[in-house]
């Protein structure tokens, strides 16, 4: 289980796996994406480590998560288990644990916190681009009509996943390796088209008249 940094009792709210939909698709390669995972899980495993252990109020971050959950499972069609047996409180935690992590990350490896502006602009964002406003006029409700309730529970993961994903692909540092194994095997496909074409023969073959065969 991970465990939460000091830094992140600042947070009330980081949930929304399920808000995985609203988030910007971003162009990388399948293998850069599953890089990013592997990259990502280290940096959290990472920060939980070094950082302190007090916890924040984890409790309030599950039973919000749990509110959002229980409305995007609602609108599951088909026959369906109860949702405490899709989602038991064990796993929620799980999920609240790590996007608190994703945002201990962010702030401990690249010195990014998330700021109430950046938050207003995302639920601003997500109030005028959303493609299903009665499940989002739902979220809130089961929200309280809490706009800080939404903004943490919601909106933050999504600028979490957003900014730690964009400090990731632009990490020089990080990526260094593979740029110069990349580099190599470009000029070795170089290299080798080279000695192709000076291996190829310099005169034209001769074209026989058909009628002279």
């Amino acid at each position: 289980m991970l465990i939460p940094a000091k830094d992140m009792c600042e947070t009330d709210c980081n949930a929304a796996d399920a808000t995985l939909a609203l988030m910007v698709q971003n162009n990388g390669t399948r293998h850069a994406t599953a890089v990013y995972g592997y990259v990502t899980l280290g940096l959290i495993t990472l920060t939980c480590a070094i950082a302190a252990a007090a916890e924040p109020d984890v409790a309030a971050l599950c039973a919000d998560r749990a509110a959002i959950e229980r409305v995007y499972y609602s609108h599951r069609t088909g026959t369906k288990p109860p949702f405490e047996e899709t989602l038991p409180a064990e796993a929620l935690r799980r999920l609240v644990e790590t996007d608190l992590a994703k945002e201990a990350a962010l702030k401990n490896v690249y010195g990014v916190e998330v700021t109430p502006a950046m938050l207003a602009a995302e639920v601003q964002r997500i109030n005028t681009t959303t493609r299903a406003p009665e499940i989002l006029a739902e979220l809130k409700a089961a929200l309280g009509h809490d706009t800080n309730r939404f903004a943490r529970t919601v909106a933050k993961p999504i600028v979490v996943e957003r900014l730690l994903r964009n400090r990731f692909e632009n990490d020089d540092q990080l990526h260094a390796p593979q740029r110069r194994e990349a580099e190599k095997v470009r000029e070795q496909l170089l290299a080798t088209r080279s000695s192709r074409r000076e291996e190829a023969p310099s005169e034209k073959s001769e074209i026989r008249n058909p009628k002279q065969v």
